[in-house]
């Protein structure tokens, strides 16, 4: 049976469950799904028919539009396909009448049910097809804190732009993207007046959107995000701006640390985190505090240092653009590709390992970092990376730390194997970061050093 031949008879079972008597369905089922079918119409139909149109969605995408896989998420491809087989069901009404319908003879009904599975099949490509076109690029924003210097020049990462807050809203207003208005509103609320109330309208809601997403982030990071699905451009922006972000604190020699002042304010924990403590007679002490950012940025970081920063990144930045443009337009063909992707694995393990609370957890996160740069060559994969990058004095202790990192940090605790899970890894975590922080930046050197290589394993080989 051809790919065709089981979609149509797939969709005929479907269409012979949908004509079941609206009574039994709703007997058996006092709480089915619902699917709409345009106009403000709907109807309710079975778990099966929910679980048969999930089956369908998922051939649809590997048969006829492969391409476009990394365009949409598993649940926004279901819905798209439901949506589209809503309104191609709306073209024989009598299946949505219940059994008024059916014919007197088995092999007819068959037979026309089959006539009506194809043309649905048909609607449903079709309506797909058009779906997929007509989707445009977009733009997300997202708050984030830089440093505390005035008048500090715009970060271009590829498709990603951070900038000051106010620059930003100038210039959407001056494309007439905020009102004048919001412009003068939102412009007072960031320098600290109070906000009088305004009547509820769509500019309302957009200028509380923009105070909510910028937040007290002193810069704003803007992203463009290629013709994909919402769900899937949301996470790809997000992931860009994660990237971006990481990209910029590989310029320090503690990129945690640099990064927890970056963040962004999509991914920012509450600065005050409250516990309360018990003593040993019952008790209550008074509670606890935790500070998990400083606001404003990097305070100490001068402008002159800023300056020095950017030229030992503007490199870097560019390398990591072809990245950058590699997640959020993935319809678009890399020029490296296979550097595109190692780069990607690796600076979003980085990113997640910085920004992790845990320590053992940020180590199994390092390590990845430095194994997807070196091809997936495992303990001793990392050790050849590492002497290929970096200067070692010490060969003997490279590999004991490294065997410890990997083998008791990282593999034991994915495995489930770990008897020192709950010890004390801070050490062990700043070594990971020091030694991942390293091969990145040498491994990115080298990537910008030599444009016309894009085998990720041979770069370490190549003069800086």
């Amino acid at each position: 049976m051809s790919n065709r031949e089981s979609h149509i008879d797939l969709l005929r079972k479907i269409l012979a469950e949908i004509e079941k008597p609206r009574g039994i369905q709703e007997e058996e089922y006092p709480f089915p799904s619902t699917l709409f079918l345009g106009d403000g119409k709907s109807i309710s139909f079975t778990p099966r028919i929910d679980k048969m149109l999930g089956c369908l969605s998922k051939d649809l995408m590997d048969t006829w539009f492969q391409s476009h896989k990394t365009e949409f998420t598993a649940s926004e491809w279901t819905g798209m396909v439901r949506q589209a087989f809503g309104s191609s069901l709306c073209q024989f009404p009598e299946l949505l009448q219940g059994s008024s319908a059916r014919s007197d003879s088995i092999h007819c009904n068959e037979m026309n049910f089959e006539e009506k599975a194809e043309a649905i099949l048909n609607g449903i490509k079709e309506t797909i097809a058009d779906s997929v076109r007509n989707i445009q690029e977009h733009e997300y924003v997202f708050g984030c804190h830089i440093a505390s210097i005035n008048d500090l020049e715009e970060i271009r990462i590829g498709n990603v732009l951070i900038e000051p807050r106010s620059v930003w809203l100038e210039r959407k207003h001056r494309h007439g993207k905020i009102s004048r208005t919001s412009y003068l509103r939102i412009e007072g609320a960031w320098k600290g007046k109070k906000l009088r109330k305004r009547k509820f309208s769509r500019d309302k809601l957009q200028e509380r959107y923009i105070l909510d997403s910028v937040g007290d982030g002193e810069f704003v990071c803007s992203i463009r995000v290629g013709p994909v699905g919402s769900e899937a451009r949301r996470q790809k922006a997000l992931i860009a701006a994660r990237i971006a972000t990481a990209t910029i604190a590989l310029g320090w020699e503690r990129p945690s640390s640099a990064l927890n002042s970056i963040n962004l304010i999509f991914d920012r924990q509450p600065r005050q985190q409250n516990y309360i403590r018990f003593a040993p007679d019952g008790s209550m002490t008074e509670g606890g505090q935790l500070l998990s950012y400083l606001p404003g940025g990097l305070k100490r970081m001068t402008a002159e240092q800023w300056k020095d920063l950017r030229l030992d990144l503007c490199d870097v930045f560019d390398c990591v653009s072809e990245t950058i443009q590699y997640v959020t337009h993935s319809h678009r063909k890399a020029s490296r590709p296979k550097l595109a992707d190692v780069l990607f694995q690796a600076l979003l393990w980085f990113h997640e390992g910085c920004r992790e609370t845990m320590d053992v957890m940020a180590i199994v996160k390092f390590c990845s970092s430095m194994e997807a740069l070196a091809g997936g060559g495992k303990s001793q994969g990392i050790v050849n990376l590492i002497k290929a990058l970096m200067k070692i004095g010490d060969e003997a202790k490279l590999r004991a730390d490294v065997k410890q990192l990997y083998g008791s940090g990282r593999s034991r605790t994915i495995h489930g194997t770990n008897v020192r899970l709950g010890h004390d890894w801070s050490s062990d975590r700043y070594l990971a970061e020091i030694l991942a922080h390293g091969v990145l930046m040498g491994l990115l050197q080298r990537a910008v050093k030599h444009p016309e290589s894009d085998y990720p394993q041979l770069l370490p080989e190549l003069k800086l």
